[in-house]
């Protein structure tokens, strides 16, 4: 990206994530910066019917003061689907199950709740022969004052579990599952 914004002068979209490297993220968002280009990182979920109503519900402020939100991202990606690409798995070129699998649910617990005072995460790698984090267990404390999880795996056997979103306000609790 940073390349194709210094050479060709060009507006970007990217696919997620930005980068892999909070330096690298830096740079390109100078550069686009420097150069008056648009910078666009794909996170179509924000469309999906049922967020844009949750959304809707949560800035108009029916849920109330917001308790805890969670994400959930339950998938199976076995040792076959990581060897099938040699950049897969890799720090490089992919990152973990974090910023691969789990970025746009990320992504959505942000947006819908809001900006993100403090985070721990304890990482593992479980299953997979990689490099990077095939599981992460996350905790966020939201400047409203909400607390946020992240439960992220590609370690569930046979196959995919789950991908989901809850938020618990003080009015009322919702929860959004599926994989579209």
């Amino acid at each position: 990206g940073i390349d194709i914004a210094e050479k060709y002068r060009k507006h970007l979209i990217i696919e997620k994530p930005m980068a892999l490297k909070l330096d690298d993220a830096d740079k390109l968002i100078s550069v686009c910066n420097n150069n008056n280009l648009k910078l666009f990182v794909v996170q179509q979920n924000r469309y999906n019917l049922p967020v844009r109503k949750l959304k809707e519900a949560l800035d108009s402020g029916k849920f109330g003061k917001i308790v805890l939100a969670t994400v959930r991202v339950r998938w199976c990606r076995t040792e076959e689907y990581y060897k099938s690409d040699a950049w897969r798995g890799t720090w490089k070129y992919d990152g973990g199950v974090l910023t691969n699998q789990a970025s746009h649910h990320i992504d959505l617990l942000q947006w819908l709740i809001g900006p993100v005072e403090s985070v721990m995460a304890k990482t593992t790698t479980a299953l997979n022969a990689i490099e990077v984090e095939d599981t992460a267990a996350v905790i966020m404390k939201f400047q409203n004052g909400a607390l946020g999880i992240v439960e992220a795996t590609t370690c569930a056997r046979p196959v995919d579990l789950e991908g989901s979103l809850s938020v618990l306000g003080e009015n009322g609790t919702v929860e959004i599952g599926g994989f579209a």
